[in-house]
Formats: structure tokens, C-alpha cells, sequence
């Protein structure tokens, strides 16, 4: 399978004929003198071999001094002059955002760069996720290690940036459609894409990351409606897209079924499958202030999703297949008797989802429960879904 790229989580650079290479600064602010030397003295060897396997290059590095507070004004003047360039900050300052003082940078990175095509990688004794930070290295991080999370995080940062024209894909080949309840290939192609995105964008706990199988899946699935965009090659349909809609409705005993088959050789998976959400709903779990909203869906017994999930390939970018999967995952959900329909993201893609008719909770922004990453809850609006259930009728 050919390396996927997130449509809504960004979109990513194309590759051939038409590629534009965007030139990455690479801003390095350590404290530390020894730790900052191992680090310049490694990323230098370590940068022909970035180069070589990523889309992105790495042009140029710059070391800010002086403490959080210089390295936040530094950050703020490069966005200004230069807001499409993309970044990425190494640094031993960077620490988990609870933190009431040290974690200083991290928040206000997050608040003030998260529509930014910004990286950052923390310096950290342990090379677990910190929430709002997207890689961990060790101060004494060997050439291999960094050019691993050089490359998962330049990979995140192409999803963050407009993509390049591609030549066209005949809309004829494009199919959207649900995915075949029984069809093993089907969802082992469907998880697996959505393994590789998610492990870019740095959503993955590292026992799902580093699990041999590759497959990013979970309880939830089995009351989803899933999608696939397909692009018919030769006698195969070729998997290039993908959506779900989770539900509060029960579970399909035949994607139980199936989805057990499926991970039958991963545990990592298998764990996954058997943890619940509660609330019916990922999202639910996320914002303390759904309360009263969860009290209503409960007390009017409506039937209520989440879109998430929504991913094309690479080399199908820019082809609308993105608006198609969500308009088909749409229309799906409504059918199914869905009366609200919701979703959690970046705050950089809210303008994106608000083309299809969804608005932003305001207030709502917090840790996703699963990825440790800040975002915002948005809502399909009634007219919307009305306008989508006339048409159906």
C-alpha cells in the first residue's frame, strides 16, 4: 500500500510531476550546551538522510537563545514574516503543558501557532507522547532516532499545508461507497491506512504505533458506519480513501466478528477492541461542558455520531474525493436516522468543516482522549442535516 496522506487533517505536498518543495527551517533552542552540541552535531550528519526520504527540505537551522519567553518571541516574529513557511522547533523546553511553569512554552505554542505548519520535538529524558507535543527525542538521541522522528514529524508537517496541483483523476474512477461488511481485504487496507496517518500525526500511543500488524482500530468501530473512496485499477478496486460515523447505536455483531478476525494476530488491537466508550460517543469523553448535551441526546433518546476518520491517499489529493467522503459519510448518518452529528479537531481545519455545515461549540477545547491533542468540538447544523434529508427523500 502506497503511504496515504490526511485530506482534513491537513492536506499534504504531491508527489511528481507537479511537486512543490517547501523549504523547512529547522529552530533549535536548548539550554543545555552539551545536549544543544550532541543535537546540531547529529541533525548535520543526519540531514542528507532526511533530505533523501522526504518531500520536505530541510534548508536551514537556527539557534535561539535565552529563555521560554525569547523563544516565543522568536517563533512570533518568524510567523509574521513568513506564515506559509513551514517550521520545526527542537527544544529541552518544550515540557507537558500541565506543567504550571515549565510547561509554559508548550501551551503557548499551542494557542498561538496551531494554525501554523509548525512541528515541535521535546527533549525529554523518556520518549513517551506529552500531550500538544508531537515527537520526543533523548539528549542523547542516536542518527537513526532522529531521522525517524524527523521524518514522521515533516510527514505531519505536509499535512498542514496546502497541497500542490496535481494532474486529474477521472471522476468516473472514484467510487465512493460503504465498505463491504464482510470483506476482510476491505477494512485491513482501511485500518492500515488509517495506522500510517495517525502515526504521522503523532495521534498513536507507542505500543499501537510500533505494532507489527499496523492497524489503528478500536472499540469504537464496531458501531461506526464506515466509507471508502475506491479508484478502479484494472479488475481491482484500489482503496484511496476512507470515513466513518461512529454512532450511539449498538454494536454490529458482524463487524465484532469481523474486526476480531482481523486483529486475531495483534493483541495490541484486540485490547483496543474491548475498551468502550461509555458514553456512546469519543467525543463525549473529551468536554466536560457536554454534560447538558449528553443529558438531552440521552432523555430524547436520539440517535446521534461522530465523523472522524476522514483520510485520501497521496497521489489522489486535490481531486475533491476528501468533500465526496464526507458528503457521502453525511447522507449515510442521516439516512441511519442520525439527528446530530458531531466532530473534534485542529483548530486549523475548522474553516475546512464549516464548508460542510458544521460551526464550532464555542468553549469547547480540550485533550482528546485517545490522541493527547488539544481540539475543538463542532456540530452539523439542523439545517443542514434538513436539507440532506429532503434530498433523500
Amino acid at each position: 500500500m502506497r503511504n496515504p496522506s490526511v485530506s482534513l487533517a491537513g492536506p499534504a505536498l504531491h508527489t511528481g510531476a507537479s511537486v512543490r518543495v517547501y523549504a523547512v527551517t529547522i529552530a533549535i533552542a536548548i539550554a543545555a550546551d552539551a545536549v544543544r552540541d550532541h543535537i546540531v552535531s547529529v541533525l548535520g550528519e543526519a540531514e542528507a538522510a532526511i533530505n533523501a526520504k522526504s518531500s520536505l527540505a530541510v534548508t536551514r537551522s537556527v539557534q535561539i537563545l535565552g529563555d521560554q519567553s525569547n523563544v516565543l518571541d522568536w517563533l512570533q516574529g518568524y510567523f509574521l514574516a513568513t506564515r506559509e513557511q513551514p517550521l520545526v522547533l527542537i527544544s529541552d523546553m518544550l515540557k507537558p503543558p500541565d506543567d504550571p511553569t515549565d510547561g509554559f512554552l508548550t501551551r503557548e505554542c499551542q494557542k498561538r501557532f496551531s494554525d501554523c505548519a509548525m512541528g515541535t520535538v521535546a527533549i525529554l529524558p523518556s520518549q513517551e507522547r506529552v500531550i500538544d507535543i508531537d515527537r520526543t527525542i533523548r539528549p542523547d538521541v542516536s542518527h537513526d532516532d532522529l531521522v525517524h522522528a524527523m521524518l514522521m514529524l515533516l510527514g505531519r508537517i505536509e499535512y498542514l499545508m496546502a497541497p500542490a496541483k496535481h494532474p486529474p483523476v477521472d471522476a468516473r474512477s472514484i467510487v465512493v461507497r460503504p465498505l463491504r461488511n464482510g470483506n476482510e481485504a476491505e477494512f485491513q487496507s482501511y485500518f492500515q491506512m488509517r495506522h500510517y496517518v495517525y502515526s504521522q500525526m503523532g495521534y498513536l500511543r507507542e505500543a499501537i504505533e510500533s505494532s507489527q500488524a499496523r492497524l489503528e482500530m478500536n472499540e469504537a468501530d464496531v458501531h461506526s458506519l464506515h466509507l471508502g473512496a475506491f479508484c478502479r485499477r484494472g479488475c481491482r478496486d484500489l482503496l484511496v480513501g476512507s470515513a466513518r460515523v461512529v454512532t450511539n447505536n449498538g454494536a454490529d455483531p458482524a463487524l465484532i466478528d469481523l474486526f476480531e478476525k482481523i486483529a486475531e494476530h495483534d493483541p495490541v488491537s484486540r485490547q483496543s477492541l474491548k475498551q468502550p466508550y461509555p458514553l456512546g460517543l469519543p467525543i463525549f469523553h473529551t468536554y466536560r461542558q457536554m454534560t447538558p448535551i449528553i443529558r438531552e441526546i440521552f432523555s430524547k433518546r436520539q440517535k446521534c455520531g461522530e465523523l472522524s476518520r476522514v483520510i485520501v491517499d497521496q497521489e489522489f489529493r486535490g481531486q475533491g474525493i476528501a468533500g465526496r467522503l464526507i458528503a457521502a459519510a453525511l447522507e449515510r448518518a442521516v439516512s441511519r436516522g442520525l439527528t446530530r452529528i458531531f466532530l473534534e479537531c485542529l483548530r486549523i481545519h475548522e474553516s475546512l468543516y464549516e464548508m460542510h455545515g458544521f460551526k464550532r461549540i464555542p468553549g469547547f477545547e480540550a485533550t482528546v482522549i485517545d490522541v493527547k491533542r488539544t481540539m475543538i468540538a463542532m456540530e452539523l447544523q439542523p439545517e443542514i442535516i434538513a436539507k440532506i434529508s429532503q434530498g433523500l427523500a
